[in-house]
């Protein structure tokens, strides 16, 4: 952008006018504004509050200042300008957030009209607030027309008027004496947070202000700090066509505003070439996620011979988001190779034009994004040519290895969804399936069974009985459900070929897969291996798309009409009634990248729920807590005695918070609390316990050697205790919700669960332990620490109950005679740490499974107690286990808070052909 300062001035500008630009860990931005002010012939001082310095800002850009200040990020802009106003040296300033644009010629105005007029030290013009999308920029009504000569001869005069026209001179071109003046006059106790607009105060009291009648700046709408935001004004969408923006006006504008004329208008689109050019605001670059995933997809170059010409979706990708070099070199070759020179040209002269005002090639922003790398991580699992050739001669010494049935429903009669699931099956590298289309539409070919493509027509009242006709006639080994629209990965099914070969145990499989979000972006849904809890609390992810064996699925009688937004799910659950838990596999590895589910109550789901547990003797409840979920009330009327172990008491006050916790917020009556009689305290806590009036009598000490570790303390008090059901708790916890005990119980007393554990939080509300993975953070450790306990985390894992390897003795629940059955804690290894984890594990191989509740909150550090030769011991006894967590998914990083995309790997064919050959 040119510069375009008044001739007024009278020495060189450089020496007249420092503009100070205010960043905070915004890179691309302070480097877009520098291009945007490169042509400035001012002094450019950059302030970067970031925690670390940005060191190639000075050495890029000549003659730029560059001062690292680190600074949190809701420091007041005011502080920032103090620590830095003895470094100016112009006569004039100007201070400017890196998302702010001060316009050049109006920046030469005010100080033309500033060296004009000697008794006045504040000038600026009137601004625009903007939010720039991924297809438009929206204009915001910032300023409003009011006093525009602030000329009193009085401050006092001066500021009278300020407070009642309120306008923000944050920005505009002052005066440098008259800020040292000011900030000179404050107190260093100073804080403009609680000064109101103390800033434009100082300026209007140190001289005269004047705003002039033309446009000044445009600014961030999110960070827009000064000045009132309201009305919406107009909207600009590039047309890269045309090659400049095409405007849509709202009805209520304000023509006493001076924005409305050509010259501003032109000055716009400049700018908004370069908003697009250069996205930075988190709104924009979370919807380019979203346009950039749908060029990318678009740019990709089909195997199947009826998807729509590559040169026709280029174009499409183009005019969605003309600012991507990427599609924009693509769509420029594909026209070349068409013969299209001329148009071709066009596009080369635009992609010569957005070189020129790109810092980067804005296709390399999406692989930053979560959608880039997803995609990436696919690609990446994706085998070369030499390796389907190796999986092809596998597979066919195995008779071609296991078929799929594909059973696409088409309910909408959607072509187009339709033609996106073909696509994605013929740019597959399996070729063992078959694909039988139920749709409402008109029937495109006659078709058979025995074709690979058939189709069906349905109605919405016979679609499953249909669906449960072709399973028993196909001869497919295994079937999976999906939907028009629906991608196949690349090399799923292929995986899934080697992975189910000579695995006749196994009735389903689940696999992971990618969800389209509302916003158009994808999400990785890897899910772990067969969970119970976690498929009864949230089926809408946990039981779609999983592949069934054809002859077990007959045999289970196929889907049921009666839960038509639940099919899945009820025959899983049916499998689960005629078959226990076993042969219930996951593969890590994408099958399909679909549309995300809504998160809505599934009244279907809730049925067949409550139909399986009634099959399974509960008088069960079935609530929801987040929607989607499902919260299970069992219902048992039993109420067995509790036993309530506290354990590591060192502090007494700690202490005595603990037991007044557990005895003011019991809601359950058949409890009584173990503590061991220890000398150094039982004076203190008898006097303490009196004082608590009756109920205290629940609290019963034993007597124990002193300095018993955690776990030996626990098998003592074991002994010792009355109840048929033991919890042990952190002397220095405290329980959150009343209802803590019958929570655990509705769980353990389960005939399939053995072990029950609570979320752990701090008293800030924090996640300190929700649950403990295998493997994770170098030998155990827990996902979602520091998150808020209101948090629903990933797949909601916070937020419903699920199975887990292990949780620990801080709050975990086990009967007495299942703890007694399992030998106690081995105090031989674990004594002195991970005692709790080895009864858990030990428990899971007797067959019991450990649940985990987030209705349950205590809380406590969650910090796990350590030991390095219990470390040792524990690694060499659970190592197969500690390799992968079957609760967790290999695919997901074991490292920092858990449930994110671990490293970019490859999938390591030759293991899995040479698995299967030795199995």
């Amino acid at each position: 952008m040119q510069s375009n300062f008044s001739n007024g001035t009278t020495a060189a500008l450089n020496e007249q006018l420092t503009l100070v630009l205010l960043a905070h860990e915004q890179p691309r931005a302070v480097r877009r504004a520098l291009r945007y002010y490169s042509a400035l012939p001012c002094a450019v001082l950059v302030v970067d509050s970031s925690a670390e310095p940005d060191a190639d800002i000075a050495s890029t850009f000549s003659g730029v200042q560059y001062l690292h200040a680190p600074a949190p990020r809701f420091e007041h802009f005011t502080v920032t300008v103090r620590k830095v106003i003895e470094r100016i040296s112009t006569a004039y300033m100007a201070v400017a957030e890196v998302e702010s644009f001060l316009l050049p010629e109006a920046l030469g105005q005010s100080l033309a009209f500033l060296e004009a007029h000697s008794d006045y030290g504040t000038c600026q013009g009137y601004s625009l607030a903007f939010e720039a999308h991924a297809d438009r920029v929206d204009y915001y009504r910032r300023d409003r027309k009011g006093c525009e000569d602030y000329s009193d001869d009085s401050a006092e005069g001066r500021l009278a008027v300020l407070e009642n026209d309120g306008p923000s001179f944050a920005n505009a071109v002052t005066r440098t004496d008259v800020l040292r003046r000011w900030f000179a006059s404050m107190g260093q106790n100073f804080n403009p947070n609680v000064q109101g607009n103390g800033y434009s105060d100082g300026l209007t009291a140190g001289a005269k202000v004047r705003v002039l009648p033309i446009p000044y700046a445009l600014h961030e709408r999110r960070s827009a700090t000064f000045g009132e935001v309201t009305e919406k004004l107009f909207e600009s969408s590039w047309n890269a066509q045309l090659g400049e923006p095409v405007r849509r006006f709202e009805p209520t504008q304000y023509i006493e505003l001076p924005f409305y004329n050509q010259a501003f208008f032109d000055v716009l689109s400049a700018l908004e070439f370069l908003l697009h050019a250069v996205p930075t605001s988190q709104v924009q670059l979370e919807e380019l996620e979203a346009a950039m995933l749908k060029q990318k997809e678009w740019s990709r170059v089909h195997r199947n011979t009826s998807a729509e010409p590559l040169n026709e979706r280029l174009l499409k990708a183009f005019e969605l988001y003309a600012f991507n070099q990427d599609v924009v070199q693509q769509l420029a070759r594909s026209l070349q190779a068409d013969g299209d020179k001329e148009q071709a040209q066009k596009v080369l002269a635009w992609g010569q034009r957005l070189a020129a005002a790109t810092l980067e090639d804005n296709g390399r922003l999406f692989d930053a994004t979560q959608s880039g790398q997803l995609l990436q991580w696919l690609e990446a699992r994706d085998p070369s040519a030499a390796q389907v050739k190796d999986i092809s001669r596998h597979l066919a010494r195995h008779a071609g290895g296991p078929t799929f049935g594909i059973l696409l429903l088409d309910l909408e009669a959607d072509i187009f969804k339709l033609q996106a699931t073909f696509d994605s099956i013929m740019n597959s590298h399996c070729r063992a399936f078959k694909i039988v289309v139920f749709t409402t539409g008109d029937l495109p070919a006659e078709t058979t069974l025995q074709n690979t493509l058939h189709f069906v027509k349905v109605n919405e009242s016979n679609y499953v009985d249909k669906i449960n006709q072709v399973v028993e006639q196909s001869d497919c080994d295994w079937m999976v459900l999906a939907e028009a629209g629906d991608e196949l990965t690349p090399s799923g099914l292929y995986q899934a070929s080697l992975e189910l070969l000579g695995d006749d145990q196994i009735r389903a499989v689940a696999m992971d897969e990618f969800q389209r979000q509302e916003n158009g972006t994808l999400a990785g849904v890897f899910r772990p291996g067969f969970n119970l809890d976690l498929l009864q609390s949230y089926p809408g992810v946990m039981a779609r798309h999983w592949l069934v064996r054809r002859q077990v699925m007959v045999q289970a009688g196929g889907y049921a009409r009666e839960f038509k937004k639940a099919l899945e799910f009820d025959l899983l659950l049916r499998l689960i009634e005629q078959g226990g838990l076993d042969g219930f596999a996951h593969l890590a590895e994408p099958l399909l990248i679909c549309t995300a589910p809504q998160q809505e109550t599934n009244a279907d789901e809730r049925r067949t729920l409550l139909r399986h547990l009634a099959t399974r003797g509960y008088q069960a409840e079935v609530g929801s807590v987040v929607p989607g979920t499902h919260k299970i009330d069992y219902r048992f009327t039993e109420r067995p005695m509790v036993s309530v172990i506290l354990h590591g008491a060192t502090d007494l006050e700690a202490l005595q918070r603990c037991i007044r916790s557990i005895l003011q917020r019991t809601r359950y009556h058949r409890y009584e609390v173990l503590l061991a009689d220890n000398p150094a305290y039982a004076a203190a806590l008898g006097n303490w316990l009196d004082s608590q009036g009756p109920h205290a009598n629940r609290v019963r000490l034993f007597s124990a050697e002193a300095g018993l570790s955690t776990a030996n303390l626990i098998n003592t008090a074991s002994q010792h205790a009355q109840g048929e059901y033991l919890v042990t708790l952190a002397a220095d916890a405290e329980v959150v919700n009343v209802n803590w005990i019958e929570s655990l119980l509705n769980q353990v007393l389960r005939p399939e669960v053995g072990v029950a554990g609570a979320k752990l939080i701090d008293e800030q509300g924090q996640v300190t332990q929700a649950g403990l993975i295998l493997g994770f953070n170098g030998l155990v450790g827990s996902p979602f620490v520091g998150e808020p306990k209101t948090a629903h985390g990933y797949m909601n894992r916070l937020a419903v109950e699920q199975n887990c390897s292990a949780v620990s003795f801080a709050c975990l629940m086990i009967s007495k005679q299942l703890f007694e059955a399992a030998d106690g804690i081995d105090v031989e290894q674990f004594a002195d740490a991970f005692g709790d984890i080895d009864l858990c594990l030990r428990v899971g191989q007797a067959g019991y499974l450990t649940v985990w509740t987030p209705h349950v909150q205590v809380i406590q550090s969650g910090a796990l107690a350590q030991s390095e030769a219990a470390r040792q011991a524990f690694g060499e006894k659970w190592a197969e286990a500690l390799g992968h967590d079957r609760f967790y998914n290999r695919n997901l990083s074991v490292e920092g808070s858990g449930f994110t995309l671990g490293p970019v790997t490859s999938v390591a064919w030759a293991e899995v052909m040479k698995e299967k050959e030795q199995v």
